[in-house]
């Protein structure tokens, strides 16, 4: 084995370069190295290359030596030398390489230069058990190719990044571009999450100026390009969502017919009541309906779903897709339904003057406005009008409307039901709502709405009631369906007087803060939020999957007795359900707080607000919601201001990236 002397000068592979250093001692089989002139470095003895014979302790004299191996090392040619000897697949040794590139014996310096040649450049030679093998030529012709493919590619690369800096495309798009453009757009989306944003790293640091957040970066070049919109819904990118339906779920829809003759459906024929829905004007899937007729002793109500879970084959495209898709989506920019539009609108929209099925609650209320009695039953009915809350608004105000003697009693039955249920422990948080639409031109236009108008009151009453009575009915006849439930909620932490002035931002804010999440169970459990015993979601199978499938159990258990879905179906699909449907309320929300920044940038820039203090903890910003829009925002307020204190913030910026909004504090 071979003895190394104390400064000998030596060749040794470092972090996978080979470097020239000094030999200093060795010990339990590690040498100790001197790495230029204050480092050194402790490595295996095989990880030395070379060992020159030269001992000094002069470190001007290592540098010199260096600089000498190196200057020879990048002149090196050593393809005459593997010409000579490729066909000869034995081990040569560096010596041996080094006599064939010298003539004479190399010097210490030559064969040192060999050695980080070699290092270096492995087209020609690979090193393998104290070795150098010579390359065979189909080896080095494919070293070569991707040698030439890394160079063609690195030059792509440069002339797509100089084109976007300049708001363009290359003039000829290669896949390479392509690609190259798809990797950006997947950073944009997903950041440093996404597989390959080392590539998208590499390309943005061919650009010098722009953003220093580089998903930022990415995003301005692709806008200015025009690859990316500049209201580009990333937030869709990232859940994967898509916007149009395959031809198979496509041609499914455009099969499916209803029997023309009633009597063949096997459904009660309701086509004699006077049923309405409401809705907002601009509703397209109306999936529930009205009616109400006038006893003796009280009235008969009827709630009548749309029946989508009886039209749509169990397992078939349409199925398949709307599960995948588990909700539609309402965006400022549009609805994503999550059944084909045609569909929707030709066979499963409660419309006027159409038969449809349904599945009809028809409950008995006494004149006091106790439910006396109910029936569930798969039904066919035929809207006569469709009516928005404002029109049902004004038929409850205006004595002379065809509506207004129905709409009167209804509205004073979905009173008193709401009365019962806040006697039961419901709590209802009037917050209005912010409704955030696009104009002709996709500008943003803001509307606040508010959720307690009579209409709104009444529809809600009544589908509460509906989906109140059919987890009822579950429960009764024990069909497995998926019940929602929440726990009473925790008034310690409260203001006493809070659940009495739920008109207040911050009560509005604490209660919200102290409910308990909602849950889903095969199990009928409370709904302490809404004050019934038992509660599932049924009455809007034309926008959610679970509710689709609550219906279609439900139907199918009237029709034959049996149900489609086990227990450990209804669970799988109510705790999937659940998880996706949070994600599309979020991307909803995220959306349309989007959308209101723009509409903020564009018209109430430098504009003052007055907003309730919601919470201003040490160290951090406060949180605040703007009087004239239910918007809430991070702002940095004196810590002397209390919640429920009223604050003038002044717009002064929005950031539409961060989805902020910039205020900054006018005292008073």
């Amino acid at each position: 084995m071979r003895e190394f002397k104390q400064g000998e000068i030596i060749v040794a592979r470092l972090s996978k370069e080979a470097k020239i250093v000094r030999f200093i001692d060795e010990s339990s089989g590690l040498a100790k190295v001197a790495i230029g002139r204050n480092k050194q470095a402790k490595l295996p003895r095989d990880r030395i290359i070379f060992a020159t014979g030269l001992v000094t302790d002069d470190m001007d004299l290592v540098d010199r030596f260096r600089v000498e191996a190196v200057d020879i090392a990048v002149t090196l040619d050593l393809v005459p030398v593997w010409k000579l000897v490729e066909e000869d697949r034995s081990k040569l040794s560096l010596q041996e390489i080094s006599e064939l590139c010298f003539e004479g014996s190399p010097t210490p310096v030559q064969i040192t230069a060999v050695a980080l040649h070699l290092d270096n450049d492995d087209k020609l030679f690979v090193y393998k058990a104290d070795g150098y093998f010579s390359r065979t030529p189909a080896e080095v012709d494919e070293i070569q190719r991707k040698l030439r493919r890394q160079t063609e590619v690195a030059e792509r690369a440069t002339t797509l990044m100089e084109a976007l800096e300049r708001g363009l495309l290359p003039a000829t798009m290669s896949e390479d571009h392509v690609q190259m453009i798809e990797h950006l757009k997947q950073f944009v989306i997903y950041g440093d999450e996404y597989a390959r944003s080392h590539v998208a790293h590499s390309l943005l640091g061919k650009v010098t100026v722009g953003n220093s957040n580089l998903e930022k970066r990415a995003f301005d070049l692709l806008v200015g390009a025009g690859v990316f919109s500049e209201d580009e819904p990333l937030e869709l990118h990232r859940a994967e969502i898509e916007e149009s339906f395959d031809i198979g779920v496509l041609g499914e829809a455009r099969s499916i017919k209803l029997p023309a003759n009633i009597e063949q459906s096997k459904r009660l024929d309701l086509t004699h009541l006077e049923v309405f829905t409401i809705d907002n004007a601009d509703t397209s899937d109306r999936d529930d309906g009205i009616s109400l007729e006038i006893l003796d002793q009280g009235y008969r109500i009827g709630i009548h779903i749309a029946d989508a879970g009886a039209l749509i084959p169990m397992g078939g495209p349409m199925d398949i897709e709307a599960d995948r898709r588990m909700a539609s989506l309402y965006l400022p920019e549009g609805t994503i339904n999550m059944l084909p539009t045609d569909f929707i609108v030709q066979i499963g929209s409660i419309d006027p003057g159409e038969n449809r099925y349904a599945v009809s609650v028809l409950v008995v209320v006494g004149p006091t406005g106790d439910v006396e009695g109910y029936e569930v039953v798969r039904s066919i009915v035929r809207s006569r009008s469709a009516i928005s809350y404002e029109e049902a608004d004004n038929a409850i105000g205006n004595p002379v409307s065809n509506m207004h003697k129905t709409m009167v009693s209804l509205n004073s039955i979905a009173q008193v039901l709401g009365v019962k249920r806040e006697e039961r422990g419901a709590i209802n948080i009037n917050r209005s709502e912010m409704e955030v639409s696009l104009d002709d031109s996709g500008d943003p236009k803001v509307a606040v709405r508010n959720r307690t108008t009579p209409g709104q009151t009444l529809v809600a009453e009544m589908m509460i009631l509906c989906n109140s009575l059919l987890a009822d009915f579950c429960t009764l006849h024990g069909i497995p369906v998926g019940y929602r439930s929440q726990l009473p909620l925790d008034l310690s932490t409260l203001d006493p007087t809070a659940t009495d002035k739920l008109a207040s931002p911050l009560d509005r804010f604490l209660i919200t803060r102290s409910l308990a999440p909602a849950g889903v169970s095969v199990i009928p459990s409370p709904h302490a939020g809404l004050g019934v015993s038992a509660y599932i979601q049924a009455t809007s199978p034309l926008r959610r999957y679970p509710d689709l499938v609550m219906q279609r159990q439900i139907g199918q258990y009237i029709l034959t007795g049996n149900v489609p879905y086990e227990v450990a179906n209804i669970g799988v699909i109510a705790q999937r359900g659940e998880e996706q449907l949070r994600e599309i309320n979020r991307i909803e929300e995220a959306r349309k707080r989007y959308w209101f920044l723009k509409y903020l940038m564009q018209t109430r820039l430098g504009t003052d607000f007055i907003a309730t203090v919601l919470e201003n903890e040490p160290h951090r910003y406060a949180l605040v919601e703007l009087d004239e829009y239910p918007f809430r925002a991070r702002v940095e307020l004196p810590k002397l201001l209390d919640p429920s204190s009223d604050v003038r913030l002044k717009l002064v910026g929005v950031d539409l990236w961060r989805r902020q909004a910039q205020f900054i504090h006018q005292p008073r």
